[in-house]
């Protein structure tokens, strides 16, 4: 990455295999990595292959927004999480791909991390545990909510890894509301299966969200 500034990225991968033995279940991750060493959590994915009636590909998208230091390079790193020992699993050649933007840093910008684990449940709840990586003007957070100052059009990204210890099918779901509103369109989603050691997920979105001056909005899941 050329300059000290934001960059967007966005990738796609498609993966899958001809295999379909034993009805084995397999697990196919993705993570940006930074200067060869580090994988971010920002732009996790996740692919869930059932090898039976016909489901036998998984398509990984992630996306992130990273404040790079000039010189930076990111590669895209893909891997299995299952321990199935039945088939491969094969990248699909000429299918996917990576989209890099650069954005102006002279626009607003806040990021937010959390610090601990979320456990999700039935009932919803908010996203908890947050602290600030960089909250510039027009942004404010307390606890769970950030408002926003300046009424306008917002680029909204989110990522986040899940992961369960059994073998339950478990779904997990992260949503953003406006006030008490949830939304329109902007939620991720999760699917973890637990049988051959298919226990890791990845939840995203992104979305453009037309923005009222004072807006609340709070992660859900």
């Amino acid at each position: 990455l050329t300059n000290t500034a934001p960059y967007l990225i966005i990738y796609a991968e498609r993966f899958d295999t001809v295999d379909v033995s034993a009805n084995e279940r397999t697990e196919a991750n993705g993570r940006i990595r930074l200067n060869g060493t580090t994988d971010l959590i920002e732009g996790a994915s996740e692919g869930y292959i059932r090898k039976a009636s016909g489901d036998q590909d998984c398509i990984l998208s992630g996306v992130a927004i990273y404040n790079a230091t000039a010189g930076d390079t990111i590669d895209l790193r893909f891997y299995r999480g299952d321990n199935s020992t039945s088939g491969t699993v094969n990248r699909v050649p000429d299918f996917g791909g990576v989209q890099i933007i650069e954005l102006d840093a002279a626009d607003d910008f806040a990021t937010y991390r959390t610090t601990a684990a979320n456990n999700l449940a039935s009932t919803e709840a908010n996203v908890s545990n947050w602290t600030n990586d960089q909250e510039e003007t027009g942004f404010s957070r307390t606890t769970d909510t950030v408002t926003i100052t300046t009424a306008g059009r917002y680029l909204m990204v989110f990522s986040g890894a899940t992961s369960e210890a059994g073998i339950l099918r478990l779904g997990a779901t992260v949503f953003l509301e406006r006030g008490t509103t949830e939304v329109t369109g902007v939620r991720g989603y999760s699917h973890m299966r637990g049988t051959d050691g298919n226990q890791n997920g990845a939840i995203s979105f992104a979305a453009i969200v037309d923005v009222s001056a004072s807006d609340t909005f709070t992660l859900r899941s």
